[in-house]
């Protein structure tokens, strides 16, 4: 079967044996997708300019977000050894502890400290939506990222945060080991 288009009309064809050529999939050739174009070019046009237009005008209208991350790695401290047990034991705890100081790292006692120690103008709760961490599967990495509509909140790639550990953040992690 063939479909052939005149103006907004379709007119098919069916060949001798009444199925098309190609295993019941219709068939279309360079010939009559030329056509096609051809005939329905402003339409084409029209559809894509909109398109264009519309992409251009949600894009226009978004509030830029800026974000800043950081990775940590978490090791668990094992006592000096060379046994293998004792490393494969640390390695093991480490990618466990992973998922814990995620969820602290979203936690509002943590907003709750970040937010009185820099006077930002919000609330934890505020802060803690702006938080992510990510752990990252099979590794002992976190990637923490803060996304904020502000620029002059969001630090500079490269510059110090403030340090949080776990005698600084006042009690908020007292389980984080230190080095």
């Amino acid at each position: 079967m063939v479909y052939i288009t005149q103006g907004s009309r379709v007119n098919t064809q069916c060949n001798q044996q009444g199925s098309s050529t190609s295993g019941g999939l219709l068939a279309v050739d360079l010939r009559n997708f030329l056509q096609l174009l051809r005939n329905h070019w402003k339409l084409i046009v029209l559809v894509t300019l909109m398109t264009t237009a519309g992409s251009v005008v949600l894009t226009a209208r978004m509030t830029p977000m800026y974000s800043s991350s950081v990775t940590f790695y978490v090791s668990a401290q094992i006592k000096t050894s060379n046994d293998p047990i004792a490393a494969y034991e640390g390695s093991l705890l480490s990618q466990q502890e992973v998922q814990s100081y995620a969820d602290l790292l979203t936690g509002p006692r943590l907003a709750s400290h970040v937010v009185t120690s820099l006077g930002l103008p919000m609330s934890a709760a505020q802060l803690s939506t702006e938080i992510s961490a990510r752990p990252i599967p099979q590794t002992v990495l976190i990637t923490a990222t803060v996304t904020d509509s502000s620029a002059s909140r969001a630090p500079p790639e490269g510059s110090r945060g403030p340090t949080c550990t776990s005698a600084s953040c006042g009690g908020a992690s007292p389980w984080i080991s230190c080095p």
